[in-house]
């Protein structure tokens, strides 16, 4: 495992965590780096879990389109960390090697069905502007639904975000296996 940096916002180990925290220790057994540092705010942790269990657990879209969005937002992110936690997952959810290297190339690259070239290219878009044209918005509707188009949206927004507190925090990826 990498070593901190001079500066950073150290994972709390599961150990010391408040007692408040138990449920989500009980859920999750050994804490990942993000975890920890959360946990230095038990109520934001508290508040953050149900939707974060909702995004990777109970979504509307579907596990390979899901691990796409959130492994498209790691790339526009610069997130190894994400990346790493992601490639995996996306392996257990069905997507090929292939596939997840190709989530680098974006959604012009061969090889995808409907559904993830519209989703791919969603995140782009609105990593690209902010928002999604009537025009994107409407194709990702058409392919995924409307609880599909609102989870994709939340999706990017939650792990741009998680992103970023990785970024500031300077986590160290946590120990898995090296997927490119």
């Amino acid at each position: 495992m990498t070593a901190l940096p001079e500066w950073s916002l150290p994972p709390v180990p599961g150990i010391v965590w408040d007692r408040s925290l138990q449920p989500i220790l009980d859920e999750i057994g050994a804490p990942l780096h993000i975890h920890g540092v959360l946990a230095h705010h038990p109520e934001l942790l508290t508040a953050w879990w149900p939707l974060r269990t909702h995004l990777v657990g109970a979504s509307a879209l579907d596990a390979d389109v899901r691990e796409l969005v959130i492994l498209r937002t790691a790339v526009l992110t610069e997130s190894t960390y994400e990346w790493l936690h992601h490639a995996h997952r996306g392996r257990a959810a069905g997507l090929s090697q292939d596939a997840i290297r190709r989530v680098r190339e974006g959604p012009f690259a061969s090889g995808w069905d409907d559904r993830q070239r519209v989703a791919v290219a969603a995140v782009d878009e609105l990593f690209d502007t902010g928002a999604l044209s009537k025009e994107t918005g409407e194709l990702v509707e058409a392919r995924l639904g409307t609880p599909g188009l609102l989870d994709l949206l939340f999706t990017v927004g939650i792990y741009r975000m998680i992103a970023s507190i990785i970024a500031t925090a300077e986590l160290p990826d946590d120990d898995l296996p090296l997927e490119d």
